[in-house]
């Protein structure tokens, strides 16, 4: 018995595959993060950290004698 499939070679699963985990990653809107993509998520994650230090920095300056 034959299945049918719509590719017609392992190449063609493997890019297909790989299309489908970028979007999975990147630009699919997920509940469990307040329905973002991941990728927004992420950038506004690094982007608090960077205020952070900054704000520390500031801190840190403005105590020195």
């Amino acid at each position: 018995m034959r299945f049918s499939c719509p590719w017609n070679s392992a190449d063609q699963v493997k890019w297909e595959t790989s299309k489908w985990v970028d979007q999975y990653n990147k630009t699919r809107f997920h509940s469990a993060i307040r329905y973002v993509t991941p990728k927004e998520a992420e950038e506004a994650f690094h982007a608090s950290l960077n205020a952070a230090k900054k704000s520390s920095l500031i801190i840190e300056l403005e105590t020195l004698p």
